[in-house]
């Protein structure tokens, strides 16, 4: 397994972090400000190259205590319609036939697999930021957000979802909504690949539907 717990087949490590960045004290070097926290950004990648940005705690034996995982996808592995079915909300229902049902499920892995809540969800062009309660057992999930979206901009939510996953005062905090008597959005998807004919059913997603080549 690879740190986020997607299936390794020996691909490649993780570069070392950037520099940190401390919230409390932008201007402040790493360890010289006593008692203050400061994190920094680890860029990794899965086995078949879907890229994923960690934010982590500085500081030895903190390297795995992932706060925020910001998922990229290639721009052409989801659909219009295949971001607005990751958006709706309703009871789970795992159908490997809608890809937004298949990266749930690999969302919610990793999120138990690197011991996180927040996540953020790109291919650049769309945005979605989540979280999912403490005993995972719901998430939440914002409207996608386009690249040229205003009021907020994507920097602007990107930069709360960030203080939100380090628990800063005025966060977002994800809170737990009875969705039983909503439709599952998955039960009765049949295709969702754009390689299916019309009319014609879609194989099983699978690894090569979601990353990047």
């Amino acid at each position: 397994m690879d740190r986020a717990g997607y299936e390794s087949d020996g691909g490649e490590e993780p570069s070392p972090r950037k520099a940190p960045t401390t919230l409390a004290d932008e201007g402040a070097d790493a360890g010289v400000v006593q008692g203050v926290k400061s994190y920094g950004w680890r860029f990794s990648k899965s086995p078949l190259g879907s890229g994923e940005f960690l934010l982590t705690e500085e500081g030895k034996g903190n390297e795995n205590k992932v706060a925020l995982v910001v998922r990229t996808i290639n721009s052409s592995a989801f659909s219009k319609q295949d971001w607005e079915d990751f958006v709706v909300e309703g009871p789970y229902t795992y159908n490997t036939n809608s890809k937004a049902s298949w990266y749930w499920s690999r969302k919610y892995g990793a999120s138990v697999r690197l011991n996180t809540h927040y996540f953020v969800f790109t291919d650049y062009q769309r945005w979605a930021f989540g979280v999912f309660t403490e005993d995972r057992k719901h998430a939440q999930i914002s409207p996608v957000m386009e690249l040229d979206a205003r009021d907020p901009t994507v920097l602007e939510a990107l930069l709360y979802w960030t203080r939100s996953a380090l628990g800063e005062k005025g966060g977002y905090k994800a809170e737990k909504k009875d969705v039983s008597s909503l439709p599952s959005p998955y039960a009765d998807i049949r295709r969702r690949r754009s390689s299916v004919q019309q009319g014609g059913l879609a194989d099983a997603a699978d690894e090569s539907d979601i990353e990047e080549a």
